[in-house]
């Protein structure tokens, strides 16, 4: 319970140092860095002293004596109420676990299961669906619904942009931070990081296309197509916010 209650303490810590100091900052790469390795590291922190004391600890020769049974029943009684409240928590994060897990897969097969047909837009395979959805990128992957408004320049930079997630392996950090929801799910700090990374990766996106497009009108693009659809499980959604900030 401690180590659970130190990787909650010091995530929130790496997290709140993030929008202090960094969050600002316009060297995303670093930021994407920042929030990768402190995860990660609050992870770690917490068992570290314990592994370096069971190498420190001398071992010591113990010799039992005999044991006397007055107020045994108490104790038992005591450690068996430890053991059922450990039972239920233990249970208590398996369900939420698997809830989790489920909602992953479930999103994941949705995406899997679109309808459609490759086209090369900018250089780039885009997947051309039949469903309904913004436009956003899974993995490698690139996919725009067939029925759009867009126009031929909109679909560039969408493409632009969604390609920039691809070729910095940004899926790669969306399934982290989901094996880390999977697997802490009670820590509030992990949902906060998930929005921080998205932010950087739309950040890098966008510095991306603006070196190919005009700055202007892909912020005139943004506002005009602000109120879009929910985010799919492990996804870059175009359409996605902050917005204000993007732009």
């Amino acid at each position: 319970m401690n180590v659970i209650i130190e990787f909650i303490i010091v995530s929130g810590l790496f997290a709140v140092a993030y929008m202090l100091f960094f969050r600002m900052e316009t060297r995303h790469g670093l930021n994407r860095a920042y929030l990768l390795g402190s995860l990660v590291l609050s992870s770690v922190l917490p068992f570290l002293p314990k592994m370096f004391g069971a190498i420190n600890t001398p071992q010591i020769i113990s010799v039992l004596l005999p044991t006397a049974l007055i107020g045994a029943s108490t104790e038992s009684g005591t450690a068996t109420a430890n053991a059922g409240s450990t039972s239920i928590i233990v249970w208590l994060w398996l369900i939420g676990s698997t809830i989790v897990l489920v909602r992953s897969i479930w999103g994941i097969y949705r995406i899997l299961r679109l309808n459609k047909r490759q086209e090369v837009i900018a250089d780039q395979t885009v997947n051309i669906t039949n469903g309904n959805h913004p436009p956003f990128s899974f993995f490698n992957g690139i996919f725009i619904p067939e029925k759009h408004d867009f126009d031929q320049k909109e679909i560039r930079k969408i493409v632009l942009h969604e390609s920039s997630h691809t070729r910095l392996l940004h899926g790669m950090d969306l399934l982290l931070l989901q094996v880390f929801h999977i697997i802490c799910w009670w820590n509030p700090f992990i949902y906060l990081y998930r929005k921080l990374l998205q932010e950087t990766h739309e950040y890098q996106a966008d510095a991306h296309v603006i070196q190919r497009e005009d700055p202007i009108d892909y912020s005139r693009f943004l506002l005009a197509n602000a109120n879009a659809l929910p985010r799919m499980t492990l996804a870059h959604q175009f359409f996605t916010q902050p917005l204000k900030s993007r732009i």
